[in-house]
């Protein structure tokens, strides 16, 4: 039996889509989007293919996603969306990339934001937290962290690598007045990178 081969090279072809790398909720009233190139695609930029970016959004991890926006310079890699509702909602992104010979890289990878939630106890001695996973990067530690309301003076309550937390309600005469909570993780890497949750009120 006799077999033959075909080799086939094709050129042109950018086979990589952006890298997604945030998703972070600020300051209690929007999302905001940061995604970087990845070295395979840079070529294609440099040489005066880019065209733009489309970032797309769902309220689900899984699809359908809708076109939110578009950037237009290669170094436009960050979008803040301000059509949302921080405090009853996750919000799901993906970005690809345009270039102007009419190629379209697939999408990102998709992250969600954090969305706290939080149910006090009959006595309001204590605060049931919970909040979605994040997945911008692996093993995410979170931070519950306080502030008086007004303020961004955040302190680390304590850390966790799930996904609720028992949040006890001081008693202490000193610590009367308005509080906020939130969760808070980050990468450790080279660029920082920050992610934080929503915000939740309460009294003492």
């Amino acid at each position: 039996n006799e077999f033959y081969s075909l080799r086939l090279e094709v050129w042109g072809c950018y086979d990589h889509a952006p890298d997604l790398v945030n998703v972070t909720v600020n300051m209690d009233d929007s999302t905001g989007v940061t995604w970087k190139v990845p070295d395979s695609l840079l070529a294609a930029i440099y040489v005066g293919l880019f065209s733009e970016y489309q970032l797309f959004k769902s309220l689900n991890p899984w699809g359908p996603y809708s076109q939110l926006a578009s950037t237009y310079l290669p170094t436009d890699t960050t979008f803040n969306d301000t059509a949302v509702n921080v405090h009853t909602t996750a919000y799901n992104y993906q970005v690809r990339l345009v270039l102007n010979n009419g190629v379209v890289t697939h999408f990102s990878d998709s992250i969600q934001s954090i969305l706290l939630t939080g149910v006090f106890s009959p006595d309001s001695s204590t605060i049931a937290l919970s909040w979605t996973p994040y997945w911008g990067w692996a093993n995410p530690k979170y931070y519950i962290r306080k502030a008086r309301a007004g303020t961004q003076n955040w302190s680390i309550v304590d850390s966790t690598y799930a996904n609720s937390y028992i949040y006890t309600i001081s008693t202490i005469p000193a610590d009367s007045g308005y509080w906020k909570l939130e969760i808070m993780t980050e990468n450790y890497g080279t660029p920082l990178l920050v992610s934080e949750s929503n915000w939740i009120y309460f009294t003492i």
